[in-house]
């Protein structure tokens, strides 16, 4: 299974991915409108908790870290639809240049091991433009429209021919 992998802290000059624990505040590093655009249906840090715990068997949160700074930046979910799909939510408190062109760093590092391991990638967006930009920008390409959701995929090709990848996928 690809999630066996991610039990690891995922090293990078400058960056690393780290496991979620409760002792970690997401929700609140968010403003309330901002946090209900990714998981709508856990307005509250209690609330989000519990559905992390809830979901062990299929979902994997992390942290990213600027170990230059020691400051956190972001967080992924990675939930586990099959051994092989795996759908990317999260967002990013941080917000200066360098910080940003570090969490870029980090979610290619992040995406290229999830895609060398197999895993097909999948993301979806209702009314959030700011979401379909960003999934957009990294490569990510519609694959359905359901409901009110718009689902994206991402491949290895499609990422790194995404002019973001060119300007900081490369980097090392």
């Amino acid at each position: 299974m690809i999630h066996k992998f991610l039990g690891k802290t995922l090293k990078k000059s400058g960056l690393q991915w780290t496991a979620y624990t409760h002792a970690d505040h997401i929700v609140d590093r968010f403003s309330s409108s901002d946090w209900l655009k990714i998981f709508p249906m856990y307005p509250t840090e209690q609330q989000f908790r519990q559905f992390v715990s809830n979901s062990s068997q299929s979902l994997r949160i992390l942290l990213l870290k600027n170990t230059a700074s020691g400051q956190y930046l972001g967080f992924v979910a990675l939930m586990f639809f099959s051994p092989r799909t795996v759908a990317i939510h999260g967002g990013a408190w941080a917000n200066s240049p360098a910080d940003r062109m570090t969490i870029y760093r980090g979610l290619f590092f992040l995406f290229s091991r999830l895609l060398s391991n197999g895993a097909k990638i999948i993301s979806s967006s209702a009314d959030n433009p700011r979401a379909v930009r960003f999934m957009k920008s990294f490569g990510f390409r519609i694959f359905s429209y359901r409901y009110s959701l718009t689902h994206y995929h991402l491949t290895m090709s499609g990422m790194v021919k995404s002019r973001l990848y060119q300007r900081f996928g490369r980097r090392r």
